[in-house]
């Protein structure tokens, strides 16, 4: 994403007649769970739309002068935090834009409500991002971007329904305060979807509590929804792939795997190529299953649909598998 920037600078000057424009009943957000929570909660008072194309991903996402103007003609845009798309907070220091910046992680009922643990120096961020550039051999020192002050150091929250309820309320404020004569149509579309959360959050502690083996996937996107549940889980690598298990650690886990009988290794939907993943499934003839980080996705399923999906595939930790 840091490759983007310098672009942006440019296509700022190339927006900066239209930011003035009339705006249209649109909200743009960036990952699909904003997506489909605010579509949820604005039902069709206005149209939701993601800035990233359909199957992008984020990571590698190139923001472009259309979508740059998507933004500046929105009523809207939300975001989870400046970790997870640098140009946000470009777009919003810059140029005239009457467009709402919502920032999901620096609200203050968000903050308030969530261990102060998922914060933490924005070198630690900067670390995460150029290790990630690294690991694609696509390192560019001139187009990289710092950010300064306490921030997210990883943006998947989306994937904890304890934090998508946090994420509901924080929507709902804002778009009712946007509109306020639909303040309450909002507010109980929020309450509904939160009543599904609800259950999905009990579904995920009743598995939490069943679980018999250790969660295997290649990184930890899912570390909100691991900690938020107690769910038992190795990560191959760390949170940006930039340094891999040593020869020595594979073995570890092969020999854990084939010891403990794990029925199941996962995979990311965009991730299913991970080499890694394939030889220890091949070496330990375990079964692969995909776990969906939401980073990327279309239209369909919804958010709640992935989730539960998830879900499903994890609850093969609960089964016992004979030798």
């Amino acid at each position: 994403m840091k490759k983007i920037l310098s672009s942006v600078i440019l296509l700022i000057i190339i927006l900066s007649g239209c930011a003035k424009q009339e705006q249209t009943d649109t909200i743009i957000t960036t990952v699909k769970p904003l997506t489909d929570i605010t579509q949820r909660i604005v039902g069709d008072d206005y149209e939701v739309k993601s800035v990233f194309p359909e199957n992008s991903d984020p990571h590698h996402f190139e923001l472009t002068a259309k979508n740059m103007q998507s933004i500046a003609d929105s009523q809207m845009f939300i975001y989870i935090s400046d970790t997870n798309n640098n140009f946000s907070a470009d777009l919003k220091n810059s140029g005239d834009y009457q467009t709402n910046f919502i920032n999901i992680t620096e609200d203050t009922n968000f903050k308030n409500n969530v261990d102060s643990s998922l914060y933490g120096d924005s070198s630690e961020v900067d670390a995460h991002e150029h290790g990630e550039e690294e690991a694609d051999g696509h390192e560019d020192e001139e187009e990289e971007t710092h950010i300064s002050g306490n921030v997210i150091l990883n943006p998947h929250v989306w994937l904890s329904p304890k934090k998508l309820i946090l994420i509901t309320d924080v929507i709902t404020d804002n778009v009712s305060t946007l509109n306020p004569e639909h303040a309450k149509m909002y507010q109980e579309n929020a309450e509904e979807l939160k009543q599904e959360l609800a259950v999905l959050d009990k579904e995920y502690q009743e598995f939490a509590k069943k679980q018999k083996y250790p969660m295997i996937v290649a990184h930890d996107s899912a570390g909100y929804l691991t900690s938020d549940y107690g769910i038992e889980t190795i990560g191959l690598y760390d949170l940006s792939h930039e340094s891999e298990p040593t020869a020595k650690e594979i073995e570890g886990y092969i020999n854990q795997i084939n010891e403990e009988h794990i029925p199941v290794i996962y995979v990311e939907q965009n991730d299913m190529n991970n080499k890694l993943i394939n030889q220890i499934a091949n070496e330990t003839n375990i079964e692969i299953k995909v776990f969906n980080n939401l980073s990327t996705g279309s239209n369909d399923p919804d958010t709640l649909t992935i989730l539960n999906e998830n879900l499903i595939a994890l609850k093969a930790l609960e089964k016992q598998v004979s030798n």
